[in-house]
This record gives structure tokens, C-alpha cells and sequence, in this order.
């Protein structure tokens, strides 16, 4: 008699499980309480989400993909486990799950894909990467990618290999090229994936700041203006930073490249608003 396959529920379960106790292994002083606050939940729901007693939402288990640094075929399966857990009751027989789980291949597909897209907003390099490539110096070449984008060897063969994945990146006799499928950073909704684009972004605006090198300190320009403002112009103010931002983009890409750059504009309230 053969065994029934695990629920996804449980699997989601299990995965955290096993994610907690590889961090209590590697540090004994780590707790169920540090897990919460490393994934962003309370020490209450990890307990009830570690006894398969809560769900997880699709959006809330891609933050904890992040958070736990899961590599991409665990964020696959972790992603498609919590998937499937959504769905109802009278779906989940062990015919539908063996289907589900390991024999619909194009599913599988739809959420490696997710995944992806995913991880593409979530880690700044990935950009960097594809602009890397329009350099009139560039070299197909992954030490070399590592070495300019100061990150390691492996983080550059998984980034290159999904953005080839998605379509942003080609080969063509061995040389890797940007295609010319337009990638643009989404701002209309406050997402914690591109939350976590930008604080990256305004991390590394920091360790250029911090940095005492003179050649540093020629490269960059970080400077501010504080002003009393009014706040019907900010919808009107975002448009116009939108076009310097076009315009800018315009200007520095003409010519010889060879640097990526990153250019951050904040535009944000100092005050809190009086209630009326």
C-alpha cells in the first residue's frame, strides 16, 4: 500500500520547520521568537503556522522566501506548496494532489515563473546585470560581472540564468545581450518586494556616502533641498520628476558607457499632518 502524498499545507509546515531548525543548529541561542521577527510575524502565528493550524498568503510567503534567503528551486516549491494549500478542501484528494503536485509540469512552470519575477525586483543587482551588459567594455564573463558588481560568482550565474529565463537577457554566440523588452520598477503600490528594492538601492547611496576615497567622492553627486511645500503640487511634482528622470536617463546613456550608475530621488514629508 503505498503512501498517501503529504498535504500542501503540511509541506508549507515542514519547510518552516525545517528552515527553523537549521538555524537553531548553526545558532543555539536562535528561538521560534527570532524566527517570527526574521519573517515578519508574530511568535504566536509561527506557532499555530509550525503546527499547520494557519495559512500563509501567496504575498505574505514571498517575503518569507526573502526574509529565510531561499534559493530559487526552494522558493518554487516552497511558493507553489502555499499556493495549493489556498485551495479547497474537496480539491485536495490524493488523485488531485498527485496531479497537482508532480505530474502538471506547465503549473510547475507558472510558478517558477513567478518566482522569478519575484526575485528580479527583489535584489538589486539583477538590473545592474542587464544595464552591465550595454557597457561598451562588457564581457560575457561571470568572474568579470562578479568583480565589477563587487558580488559573488554564484549570485551571478543564478541572477544571469533567470533573467535568460525571463526573457530580459539573450546569448548569441556565447556573448550575453539586453533584449529589448522594456523593464520598468513599479512605484504605484507600496509592496514590500519593492520596498525592499529600493532600501537595497538607498543602501549601497549610503556606502558611497560613508566612503572616504576622494576618486569615490568625484564619481557621485548626493546632495538634498528642504522646502515648505504645497501638497496639492506632489501628484503635479511626480510627473515632473518622472521626465528629469527620462531626461537624465536620455542624456548619460548617449556616448561611450562604461559604468552602471544608480540615481535615487526622494521626494517625502518631514512634517506629520495635523489631524482635523
Amino acid at each position: 500500500m503505498s503512501a498517501l502524498p503529504i498535504s500542501p499545507k503540511d509541506q508549507v509546515s515542514e519547510f518552516l520547520r525545517s528552515c527553523l531548525t537549521d538555524k537553531m543548529q548553526k545558532n543555539p541561542r536562535y528561538s521560534s521568537r527570532a524566527f517570527a521577527r526574521d519573517i515578519g510575524v508574530s511568535p504566536a502565528f509561527v506557532s499555530m503556522l509550525l503546527a499547520g493550524k494557519k495559512k500563509l498568503s501567496l504575498d505574505r510567503a514571498k517575503n518569507v522566501a526573502l526574509a529565510l534567503d531561499m534559493s530559487d528551486r526552494q522558493s518554487s516549491q516552497f511558493l507553489r506548496a502555499v499556493a495549493l494549500s489556498s485551495l479547497p478542501n474537496d480539491s485536495q484528494s490524493s488523485e488531485d494532489l498527485e496531479n497537482l503536485l508532480f505530474n502538471r509540469r506547465a503549473r510547475n512552470d507558472i510558478y517558477e515563473m513567478e518566482v522569478d519575477q519575484f526575485k528580479f525586483f527583489s535584489n538589486w543587482y539583477n538590473v545592474a546585470i542587464l544595464d552591465l551588459t550595454t557597457c561598451d567594455d562588457f564581457q560575457s564573463d561571470i568572474t568579470w560581472i562578479a568583480d565589477r558588481l563587487q558580488i559573488s560568482t554564484l549570485v551571478v550565474k543564478d541572477a544571469t540564468d533567470r533573467l535568460l529565463r525571463l526573457g530580459l537577457l539573450k546569448k548569441e554566440k556565447g556573448v550575453l545581450k539586453k533584449t529589448n523588452k522594456h523593464v520598468a520598477i513599479p512605484t504605484s503600490a507600496p509592496t514590500s518586494t519593492i520596498r525592499n528594492f529600493h532600501q537595497q538601492m538607498i543602501e549601497k547611496a549610503k556606502d558611497h556616502l560613508n566612503s572616504q576615497d576622494s576618486a569615490d567622492f568625484i564619481r557621485r553627486d548626493i546632495s538634498s533641498i528642504t522646502f515648505a511645500i504645497d501638497p496639492r503640487k506632489v501628484e503635479e511634482a511626480k510627473k515632473l520628476i518622472n521626465d528629469f528622470k527620462n531626461q537624465m536617463a536620455d542624456f548619460l546613456t548617449e556616448g561611450q558607457c562604461n559604468d552602471v550608475y544608480q540615481m535615487n530621488i526622494q521626494l517625502f514629508p518631514l512634517t506629520k499632518r495635523e489631524r482635523k
